[in-house]
């Protein structure tokens, strides 16, 4: 039966039958495990990830390039809140989109999203590989990538719940880690005489001078370190399994960026303070973090840095997994895409089909690299950031009429910022994801105008009832 139904639920009610859907996933889901989700989907110790990448790209200005980012997206989380509460269902950004729009512009956005939700456990297959070769030089980086992909979908499988522990368990084990190298850091600057607090941490008047680099890299490379913020809004794909969603999700999303940002910018400043020249003198940049830590802790918690970034990538993967499972959950269920997606086992009440599928796209961890991957995921990422922020214009601004007073900056100043922060990092991103990006794209319109018959009519949305 099709529904066009945009009513939003009472406040603090989780019945999602308003919107034409039958309750099917399991509501076991508080504050805590959204916030743990969110953590450990970004991954505190994703400060590592790109640390080579960023910083030779910026010329040493890898906290300033953080700290850019880490404004664009909390404008941009604060408008995943006011919709997540809006419309507390799976499916985040294409759910929005859809409700505030039509359902042509929903489609798109969300088949642009899928690309991001599909990519991002890969980056995790990959950064496992690379970093137990680091451990274990002799096995090959796609004989653990391949061993992390299957463990990881039996995991996804096995319940939201499980998952949710792994990733608390990660989280806590990354926090732990990062709070040890932040004292370690500052040992290291007190033993050589170095002063902790420094502009020079940010940037130097030479470099972001640098008609080469200056300010033109840092916001290339807060376009890239976009794709460590994903998890504020992955948590809005836990909305039909949360307890109370219209409270818990706004407030993990929020929790979740400011943690991130502060761990995020601390950390390279720190580590900028630790190694002024690293940018020019790194060896690998896709390990660039094992170097840093031998360097100021020595060879020791060089192993370790490298186990628990193994632990806290299994937790980013599950976390990662599982979100975009919700979003293929949630568009074959609205027939928008095959509605086998939309399957769920009938032990374990997960998307057991849409799990399936993302590790089939895994199986390509085995053959790319970082790079590639940090800029496909980012293409699907700030295209989300950008709709969410015009969907809170539509939505309250347009549609709700709430133009007046008080209401002109929640719902036209801060989303109005958001998106154009979007546009700006979303130009700052590099050719081949611009060009693969574009690709997928052109395929979705493709698909959709093929469904709708030259989009003359809109896409189904089918009611579970």
């Amino acid at each position: 039966m099709i529904t066009e139904n945009h009513t939003p639920l009472a406040p603090d009610s989780p019945d999602i039958s308003v919107f034409g859907y039958r309750q099917e996933l399991k509501r076991s889901l508080k504050t805590r495990h959204l916030l743990a989700f969110g953590l450990a989907y970004i991954n505190v110790m994703g400060v590592f990830t790109l640390y080579g990448v960023a910083t030779v790209k910026t010329h040493g200005m890898l906290a300033l390039a953080y700290i850019v980012a880490t404004v664009a997206m909390l404008f941009t989380a604060l408008s995943y809140g006011k919709m997540a509460r809006e419309f507390p269902i799976s499916g985040s950004v294409y759910t929005y989109t859809q409700r505030s729009f039509n359902s042509h512009i929903g489609f798109v956005v969300g088949w642009v999203v899928m690309l991001d939700y599909l990519i991002l456990p890969l980056l995790n297959f990959l950064l496992i590989g690379l970093y137990l070769n680091v451990l274990i030089p002799s096995v090959p980086v796609w004989v653990f990538a391949l061993a992390a992909l299957i463990g990881i979908t039996l995991l996804t499988i096995r319940g939201v719940t499980e998952s949710a522990a792994t990733s608390t368990i990660s989280t806590i084990l990354g926090i732990g880690f990062v709070v040890a190298f932040v004292i370690f850091l500052i040992a290291y600057l007190a033993g050589q005489g170095a002063p902790v607090f420094s502009l020079q941490g940010f940037a130097t008047a030479a470099e972001i001078t640098n008609p080469d680099t200056g300010m033109s890299a840092v916001f290339a490379a807060a376009a890239v370190l976009c794709l460590m913020f994903l998890g504020f809004d992955g948590i809005t794909t836990f909305s039909e399994e949360s307890v109370n969603p219209k409270r818990d999700v706004p407030r993990a999303i929020v929790l979740t960026c400011l943690v991130a940002g502060v761990v995020f910018i601390g950390v390279s400043y720190l580590m900028q303070m630790a190694w002024p020249t690293a940018w020019q003198e790194i060896v690998n940049q896709d390990t660039a973090s094992t170097e840093i830590m031998t360097r100021v802790a020595g060879p020791v918690m060089t192993f370790i840095l490298s186990v628990i970034f193994i632990a806290s990538c299994i937790g980013s993967g599950s976390s990662g997994m599982a979100s975009g499972a919700r979003i293929l959950f949630a568009m074959g269920r609205d027939g928008v895409l095959p509605s086998k997606l939309g399957t769920v086992h009938p032990k374990y009440k997960t998307p057991i089909i849409a799990i399936l599928c993302i590790a089939v796209v895994g199986i390509a961890s085995l053959f790319i690299d970082l790079m590639s991957v940090s800029s496909i995921i980012n293409f699907g990422a700030i295209t989300a950031f950008f709709f969410v922020n015009l969907s809170v214009i539509a939505h309250f601004f347009v549609r709700g009429k709430r133009r007046h007073g008080k209401d002109l900056i929640p719902y036209l100043v801060l989303p109005g910022l958001g998106a154009i922060i979007s546009v700006a990092l979303w130009l700052s991103l590099d050719w081949m994801a611009l060009t693969i990006g574009g690709i997928w794209t052109l395929a979705g319109v493709i698909m959709l105008a093929v469904q709708t018959k030259g989009f003359k009519k809109a896409p189904v949305t089918l009611s579970q009832e």
